[in-house]
């Protein structure tokens, strides 16, 4: 992409299930993909420099069912969908749905005039126990280095919040790679309630809204909220928002 300024939509957590799946608190994934899919083409689309990253946990019980229910929604947004696995994700069968649409595509890497996204797969750490194992993280740095001969600055988008108690020890591996780059300014990640912005050691980690529902503290107690998140990438800088509703049942 050459456009000098690239809007990214990042969606995390759809958590689609198939029949006779029970739902949570009478929320539906698919009136909560509806709600904010309708938002996102009411507010920002369509633009040629537009794109949606999906960052993990499409589905929540692994069916072939929750996915292709996922893809009839996600489909009719008319711009690229980027997608990577979740931990709730079955990869492979995710991938199996989504590559019989054109307009769904595994994200790996893209590129802007000025930043470069590169994707890092943490999906499989709750059962491998490694969220940053030493061969990725290797392949990592190689392509960290390329973006940063090409003076790019850098977004690194992975599926799940780096930190989580379990990740700790190899936690300190992920960011002893990074301060060999400080090109790199940003880490997209999904799948928290933690924060939504968080600096650390000059740069910031942003976690998005969950597409289904999460919980938040609000005045009268706590409510459900769902939504997205949009990034607007410049040459020296980035910008964020993120977008809340009240998910309907």
């Amino acid at each position: 992409m050459a456009d000098e300024k690239v809007k990214v939509i990042q969606l995390c957590n759809l958590h689609f299930t198939g029949p006779g799946f029970k739902k949570s608190h009478d929320f539906s994934s698919g009136q909560a993909l509806k709600q904010v899919m309708g938002a996102i083409k009411s507010t920002h689309l369509p633009a040629t420099n537009d794109v949606i990253i999906i960052t993990g946990n499409v589905s929540y019980d692994q069916t072939v069912y929750s996915y292709i229910r996922a893809w009839d929604i996600l489909d009719e947004a008319n711009i690229p969908i980027y997608w990577m696995a979740g931990r709730h994700d079955n990869k492979d069968r995710l991938q199996t749905v989504f590559s019989a649409s054109p307009g769904l595509r595994k994200f790996s890497f893209l590129s802007t005039a000025y930043w470069d996204l590169i994707a890092f797969d943490n999906h499989d750490w709750a059962h491998t126990g490694v969220m940053f194992d030493q061969t990725s993280l290797f392949e990592l740095a190689k392509q960290l280095a390329v973006s940063t001969h090409n003076q790019k600055r850098i977004a690194i988008v992975m599926a799940e919040y780096p930190y989580q108690q379990q990740a700790e020890p190899s936690l300190n591996l992920f960011f002893n790679v990074l301060r060999k780059f400080p090109s790199v300014k940003l880490i997209m990640c999904g799948n928290t309630t933690e924060r939504s912005t968080l600096s650390y050691q000059d740069r910031y980690i942003e976690s998005c809204p969950q597409a289904r529902y999460h919980y938040r503290q609000g005045r009268g107690g706590v409510e459900f909220v769902c939504g997205y998140k949009e990034y607007l990438f410049a040459k020296d800088s980035y910008e964020t928002r993120n977008f809340l509703f009240s998910p309907k049942k």
